[in-house]
C-alpha cells in the first residue's frame, strides 16, 4: 500500500459532470429541474458548455442532495474520460435511460479505481494491441478465433478450461465491478476511460453461466473495438455484437480443447461438461456449429429438442453453478478500512459521490466506509494491598 495523498479540488464548474449525476439516478432534465423547483431550461443550460452557466452554491448543494454526490463532484475536469466511447448490446430509443445510467455508473467505477489508485497497487492494464493496423469492419471469424487464441496464450492460460474468468480479467488490470441495470436489454457495459479498461456487468440476470460470458463478451470489445468512435458504433453495432459473441465463444471455448465429436454432439453430453466449461448448453451448440462440428440439421435437431425440454433461461445446472464476482475494489477498500481508516475517508471525499454508490458497485459493507468512531475507555476496578 502507498503512502497516503491529500486530495484536493480545484478548478470551475463542469456541466458534463452534473450530466453524469443526472443519468446515474434515471432522472431527466426536466424531472430534475421540477423536483428542485428550478426554472424548466435551468438544468439544460447548466449541462451545456454553450451557455457557460454556473449553478449558485445554494443550488450546487440542492443538486449534489438529489443526486447523492458531493459539492466537489462537479468541479472535477473530466478530461478524456468524457469522449469515452461505450459498447451496448442495443441502440434501441427506448433503452436510452437505461444505457446513460449504465455509462454514468461505469465512469462511476474508473472514478473509484483512479482514487484507490493512488494508494493501492493494482495490476497494471495488460491487454496486447491484437488490432494494431487492423480494420474492425474486415474482421473474419478465423482472424477472431486467432486473436482469442494469441490472448489466452499471452495470458497464459492454455486451452483449458477458465476456472475463473474474473480473476482473469482483474489480473490483467481491467477495472470490473457490477450493478442493476433495471433492464434485460442490456448485459453490461464497456470502455476504455483514459487509458484504463473498464467493464460495467448487469445483476438483473445473475445466473453463472450468463455472466461469464457477458464478461467475455466485454472483454471481446476491449481488445476488438478499442479505437473506436461512437459513431463506428451506432453505424455498425450488428457487426460489432457479432463480433464480440465470436470473440467471447472462442475465448471460453478453445477449438483445441472443446473438441465435441459429431456423434457426442448430444444434449446430454453437453449437460455433462456444462459444469466444466462454466458455459450454457446453448452458447456450445452456437460454438459446435460456428466450428463446423455439426451439421446443420444436427444443430436445427439441437435447438428443436432444446425448446422442447424448455431449457431457454433454465438449463440444468444453472443453480449450482456460482456467480463470479470482482474482488480488486472491493479488497482495495478492505484493506484500507483495515489499515488506514481514516486515509479511507479521505478517498471516499476524493470520489466525491455517495456511499451508497460505492457499497453497490464494489459490494464492500457499508460499514467500512463509515467514519472510525470514538470508544469509551474501559474502567478497570483499582485493587489496594489493604483487599
Amino acid at each position: 500500500m502507498r503512502s497516503a495523498k491529500v486530495f484536493a479540488v480545484s478548478g470551475g464548474f463542469v456541466p458534463a459532470r452534473l450530466t453524469v449525476a443526472r443519468q446515474a439516478k434515471g432522472l431527466k432534465q426536466k424531472d430534475l429541474a421540477e423536483e428542485l423547483q428550478f426554472a424548466p431550461a435551468t438544468i439544460s443550460k447548466w449541462e451545456s458548455e454553450a451557455y457557460e452557466q454556473a449553478p449558485d452554491p445554494s443550488s450546487i448543494q440542492a443538486l449534489a442532495d438529489r443526486l447523492s454526490v458531493e459539492p466537489a463532484w462537479f468541479y472535477k475536469p473530466l478530461g478524456d474520460a468524457q469522449s469515452r466511447p461505450a459498447f451496448y448490446r442495443s441502440m434501441r430509443s427506448e433503452l436510452t435511460a437505461a444505457r446513460d445510467k449504465a455509462a454514468a455508473k461505469l465512469l462511476f467505477s474508473y472514478e473509484i479505481y483512479r482514487a484507490l489508485d493512488e494508494l493501492v497497487e493494482f495490476p497494471t492494464a495488460d491487454i496486447p494491441n491484437l488490432m494494431a493496423g487492423s480494420d474492425y469492419r474486415m474482421l473474419s471469424a478465423e482472424k477472431i478465433e486467432a486473436f482469442s487464441i494469441r490472448l489466452r496464450e499471452y495470458w497464459g492460460l492454455g486451452d483449458d478450461p477458465i476456472t475463473d474468468l474474473m480473476v482473469v480479467l482483474e489480473n490483467a488490470g481491467i477495472v470490473v465491478t457490477e450493478t442493476f441495470l433495471d433492464s434485460n436489454k442490456l448485459d453490461g457495459v464497456s470502455a476504455w476511460i483514459s487509458k484504463i479498461p473498464v467493464i460495467l456487468l448487469a445483476k438483473d440476470k445473475d445466473g453463472g453461466v450468463r455472466r461469464r460470458f457477458d464478461a467475455a463478451h466485454e472483454l471481446g470489445h476491449l481488445v476488438l473495438h478499442q479505437g473506436l468512435t461512437q459513431e463506428c458504433i451506432k453505424k455498425d453495432l450488428r457487426l460489432i455484437e457479432e463480433q464480440a459473441m465470436l470473440f467471447a465463444g472462442a475465448f471460453l471455448l478453445p477449438a483445441s480443447s472443446f473438441a465435441v465429436t459429431s456423434d457426442k454432439a448430444t444434449l446430454e453430453h453437453l449437460s455433462d461438461i456444462k459444469p466444466r466449461w462454466g458455459v450454457s448448453i446453448g452458447a456450445m451448440i452456437k460454438r459446435l456449429a460456428s466450428l463446423n462440428l455439426i451439421s446443420e440439421n444436427h444443430e436445427k435437431n439441437l435447438w428443436k429438442y432444446y425448446s422442447y425440454r424448455q431449457w431457454r433461461g433454465n438449463e440444468p445446472h444453472d443453480d449450482h453453478i456460482e456467480v463470479e464476482r470482482p474482488e480488486n475494489l472491493k479488497s482495495a477498500l478492505e484493506l484500507l478500512s483495515r489499515e488506514e481508516p481514516a486515509t479511507l475517508a479521505d478517498v471516499a471525499e476524493s470520489i466525491s459521490i455517495g456511499s451508497d454508490y460505492i457499497t453497490e458497485l464494489t459490494g464492500i459493507e457499508a460499514a467500512c466506509l463509515r467514519p472510525a468512531t470514538l470508544k469509551r475507555p474501559k474502567l478497570k476496578l483499582v485493587r489496594t494491598d489493604e483487599d
